[in-house]
């Protein structure tokens, strides 16, 4: 009886001590990825860094929007259809940087930014602007 509360009281104490240093894990799935995390902006930081001298289209110095555009560009707006024809799909070596997209979104490249964007009515979640320091 004595061994038995023994190891009761062992049981219960390594569950409440370990018990504190269990946190539910934060994961991301893709249908709640609408906006850009800290670390979805360093590692796009880190891909703009290395590709600065070949830099796909949408990212490009030649790309970037004068400001009466890019004043257009807003989150949690729909893309002024203005702004649509220079939207360009993000590269590979991109995606690998970021966690997939919400379900119905992607990411695209415009004007020297990376867009989360809804596909079906070009809704604008997150916008991230190469040139500015975040």
């Amino acid at each position: 009886m004595k061994s038995k509360a023994i190891t009761t009281v062992l049981a219960l104490a390594a569950f409440f001590a370990t018990a504190g240093s269990i946190r539910p894990q934060q994961t991301t799935h893709s249908s709640d990825r609408r906006q850009f995390t800290e670390d979805d902006r360093r590692s796009m930081r880190q891909w703009y860094n290395l590709h600065h001298d070949e830099l796909p289209l949408g990212t490009r110095k030649k790309d970037r929007l004068p400001h009466d555009l890019e004043s257009q560009l807003k989150v949690n707006e729909v893309l002024p259809e203005i702004l649509r024809p220079r939207i360009h799909e993000v590269s590979s070596e991109f995606l690998i940087r970021v966690q997939p997209a919400a379900d119905g979104c992607h990411y695209v490249f415009l004007g020297g930014n990376a867009v989360i964007l809804e596909r079906s009515t070009d809704y604008v979640y997150d916008v991230y602007n190469f040139k500015k320091k975040k």
